[in-house]
């Protein structure tokens, strides 16, 4: 057992293939970590919800139940991934990278079946030590004067006043802010923000202005790019 990890820190592997997640269970145990298994979507975000603890998901695309949990799931590492959870999704070796379209958290990567256990536990804690890193930046502002941006605490405030701003709002400012300068077509925004392939395009527009609103006249920070989008400029 690994004498440096003074806590154990809680792993999902959500598989639906048990010889794997047993094998991997085992491996992460021997490790010092707690292994949480999950053999459907479903059962996945049930176990997120349970265990406040997680810190790393090892998640399997193709996994029964995925495209009917996979929004839901994507609303809660929105809220909590970006915070104190990192994921590595596991697809099969005869899969392309570009099938993991479907999950859109930043922290993604990727490890392809079949793999070594000695392999797997190396990615899993260069993953978490990277997703450290990131997340001891991040509690550091972002600052755009006078609008700054605390990710980690999903909290914006401007010229010193916390902005009243809704989950989805602070998503769509901090999406903008992350492409700023980048013309943004309202298909990408709904994609990114919404995690929708299809819908009603028209409620970018709507929180675009919510947001606008929320920001005053005086902080032109969203301009609209006719026929193309939106833009973020400082």
């Amino acid at each position: 057992m690994n004498q440096n990890i003074t806590q154990k820190q809680t792993i999902l592997i959500a598989d639906d293939d048990r010889e794997f997640t047993s094998q991997v269970a085992d491996t992460l145990a021997q490790e010092g970590f707690d292994p949480v298994q999950a053999d459907s979507a479903v059962s996945a975000v049930k176990a997120f919800e349970a265990k406040k603890n997680i810190v790393l998901i090892l998640f399997n695309i193709r996994l029964p139940g995925w495209e009917d949990a996979r929004i839901l799931l994507r609303g809660k590492f929105q809220s909590r991934i970006n915070i104190n959870c990192s994921i590595l999704l596991v697809l099969e070796d005869t899969q392309s990278p570009e099938m993991a379209d479907v999950c859109t958290c930043d922290k993604d990567d990727f490890i392809f079946k079949p793999i070594g256990m000695p392999e797997l536990v190396f990615r899993i804690r260069e993953r978490l030590k990277k997703d450290q890193h990131l997340r001891e930046n991040e509690n550091s502002q972002v600052n755009p004067d006078p609008l700054k941006i605390y990710p980690s605490q999903l909290v914006a405030t401007l010229d010193g006043r916390p902005l009243d701003l809704t989950t989805r709002e602070f998503q769509l400012l901090w999406y903008l802010y992350q492409n700023r300068g980048v013309v943004l077509s309202r298909e990408n925004i709904f994609e990114a923000v919404w995690g929708f392939h299809y819908g009603d395009i028209g409620t970018v527009a709507v929180n675009i202005k919510k947001l606008r609103d929320k920001l005053g006249s005086e902080h032109d920070y969203i301009k609209t790019v006719w026929g193309s989008g939106y833009v973020f400029t400082l």
